[in-house]
């Protein structure tokens, strides 16, 4: 091998080491600014709207999915008639 192939080589050589360090390192920048903040917990129930004086509720059940429930809630319609207390979905909610 002359000393003009060696020279050579060591460039591809020096060039494709840069190369993969410099790759690794931008890749390395992305996933660290792709870091996220730890989200606010979702509140599990929200009112969405009313039905005959009951409350319409969604529900999500373990806070990662996309899947709701729904349901009435009509504890303030039952507090009323009762004498005693109780809490509302509304209520729970402002705690």
């Amino acid at each position: 091998m002359s000393t003009g192939d060696a020279e050579y080589y060591r460039a591809v050589l020096l060039g494709v080491v840069i190369g993969v360090t410099g790759s690794a390192l931008v890749y390395m920048l992305g996933v660290a600014v792709d870091v996220k903040e730890p989200e606010e917990q979702q509140q599990r129930f929200e009112v969405v709207d009313t039905y005959k004086g009951c409350d319409v509720v969604k529900w999500n059940g373990n806070g990662q999915y996309r899947e709701y429930k729904f349901f009435l809630d009509c504890t303030e319609q039952m507090m009323r008639a009762m004498p005693h207390g109780g809490t509302s979905i509304k209520e729970r909610n402002k705690q």
